[in-house]
């Protein structure tokens, strides 16, 4: 592991050259940082750094290589080991949304008349399939489920302990891809909701009563893998 975190952080003080553009054409990207190197730079500055290239990467519209996801979700777990222990632990719990079969939704919560709505759920999209393509999700794989709301209210819905890259979309109506469903609203990073990880994705809207469908996307097709799901709703909506 070491001698990986050392390979990347290499990579990242260093001027990359990457093919893109129509004509094929070779851009030079070059980090912020100077001098990364593991043991001198603390594993916050190394992260901040790959998140600062992930970036890069998702505003040109290029793939985000793999080993790159790998070392900054590595020095992640260095960064905010409660985050992922507690993931684990909410994962060894059951009750995901995998859909292992590519249908739409996978799995459904009905919402009670008079309550409000916590579920907290973990799961993998390593088995699943990209149902929820562009342009109206990613190009990763993905898990959908289904909500039934019988009333008006906030719904926040989060990706907060997912071990990759998420999307969230939220659909009104149909699943994503179905000419009937509405796109509400989409996240890709918030790097304010889920205590320092930067990568996971948040929704929070007023919605109506209906039925609603939440993907968790991956941001590219090397995005995949253990993610959790937070549902909140309160029918109180400011």
């Amino acid at each position: 592991m070491r001698k990986a975190l050392m390979l990347c952080a290499a990579c990242l003080a260093m001027s990359w050259t990457v093919r893109a553009g129509d004509g094929g054409q070779s851009v030079s990207v070059v980090t912020p940082e100077k001098n990364l190197t593991l043991g001198n730079s603390s594993p916050e500055k190394l992260l901040d750094a790959a998140f600062r290239q992930i970036e890069l990467y998702d505003q040109n519209q290029w793939d985000v290589p793999k080993e790159m996801y790998d070392f900054y979700f590595k020095l992640d777990r260095l960064v905010n080991p409660q985050i992922y222990t507690e993931a684990e632990e909410r994962m060894a719990g059951g009750g995901a949304i995998d859909q292992l079969l590519g249908t739409c939704p996978g799995t459904i919560f009905y919402m009670p008349e008079e309550d409000d709505l916590d579920i907290r759920t973990c799961g993998s999209t390593t088995s699943s399939t990209n149902r929820c393509t562009y342009p109206n999700g990613r190009y990763g794989r993905d898990v959908v489920a289904e909500l039934d709301l019988p009333s008006s209210g906030e719904l926040r819905i989060s990706t907060c302990g997912s071990s990759f890259d998420t999307y969230l979309c939220l659909f009104e109506d149909a699943c994503c891809g179905d000419e009937s469903g509405e796109l509400i609203e989409s996240n890709n990073n918030d790097p304010f909701t889920c205590g320092g990880q930067r990568l996971t994705s948040a929704i929070a809207t007023c919605v109506g009563s209906g039925t609603y469908y939440i993907v968790v996307d991956g941001a590219s097709p090397a995005a995949h893998g253990s993610y959790c799901l937070t549902i909140e709703y309160n029918q109180d909506c400011d």
